[in-house]
């Protein structure tokens, strides 16, 4: 929960993020890979911040098949 001092109002900051069920916890970018959303890409160890193959930044929601990389490394 954020606390907004102003108005003294609780608003819940909402962000998407990855769950490992066989380490239990939620994922830090660094630790999710899958392959690169982008059409003609496919490079499929793009990490959870970039694709290396495109050097694009991508949001580690958007890969497909994201895994954890400390259970499949």
């Amino acid at each position: 929960m954020k606390w907004n001092r102003k108005s003294k109002d609780r608003r819940k900051d909402r962000m998407q993020k990855l769950y490992c069920d066989t380490c239990k916890r939620f994922l830090a970018d660094r630790l999710v890979e899958g392959i690169c959303p982008t059409l003609g890409c496919e490079y499929d160890s793009a990490r959870g911040d970039q694709c290396e193959k495109r050097g694009k930044l991508i949001n580690p929601i958007e890969l497909k098949t994201p895994r954890c990389k400390v259970v499949y490394h």
